[in-house]
């Protein structure tokens, strides 16, 4: 088994995963190891060609793409190669907000028209009627 000497194999492995979603213990059930096994590998800076290609087809990510792992050249690769979408919980965040705020408008809206029809209706009740209404 050859070794592969880059920067840092394991860590490029390892941003490769977490960019998938992929926990490290379902990792480590596709590689066939334990999660300590898959730990070490991250945290090591070579990677035997063979433990390589494995993660390469795990992780929908060329070899070379994993030696050479660059932010830009991963994200370019999902967008124009795959359908698949990156969770971004940045985004998923403002997603929720902003339909929270949506329905919070609304809720606005409809409470405004609700006041507005109350109020039209006690102008159109009687001086008597708006005395008795405001002693009790």
């Amino acid at each position: 088994m050859e070794q592969i000497e880059n920067k840092h194999i394991g860590r490029n492995i390892q941003a490769i995963r977490k960019l998938r979603g992929i926990k490290q213990i379902d990792f480590a059930n596709e590689m066939g190891v334990n999660q300590q096994n898959i730990s070490r590998m991250e945290n090591n800076k070579r990677v035997s060609e063979e433990k390589l290609e494995q993660a390469s087809k795990i992780l929908e990510a060329s070899v070379s793409q994993i030696k050479d792992y660059d932010q830009k050249s991963i994200t370019i690769n999902n967008n124009v190669f795959s359908n698949d979408q990156i969770n971004n919980p940045i985004t998923e965040v403002i997603e929720y907000f902003k339909g929270a705020l949506d329905e919070r408008d609304q809720e606005i809206e409809r409470l405004k028209e609700q006041l507005s029809r109350k109020n039209t209706r006690t102008s159109k009740t009687p001086a008597p009627i708006k005395a008795q209404l405001k002693k009790a």
